[in-house]
């Protein structure tokens, strides 16, 4: 998180008048954005547990050539 919050400073014009509530609501964004990620991966993981070790043999085998 700390990394997404680097680049989205870097990003963001350096606008010192900006008004306090879109810096709110772009932060907010974000911080729902990524929490919502995380979560969505956890459930997806844990309703696909039985098939994790055929999705990662998937997953690390791209460097197999056929």
């Amino acid at each position: 998180m700390r990394y997404l919050l680097a680049i989205w400073k870097a990003t963001r014009s350096s606008n010192s008048g900006e008004v306090w509530e879109t810096m709110r609501r772009e932060l907010s964004f974000l911080y729902s954005r990524f929490y919502g990620i995380l979560l969505g991966g956890i459930l997806i993981m844990y309703e696909l547990h039985n098939y994790m070790r055929w999705i990662l043999l998937r997953m690390y085998s791209f460097w197999i050539r056929t």
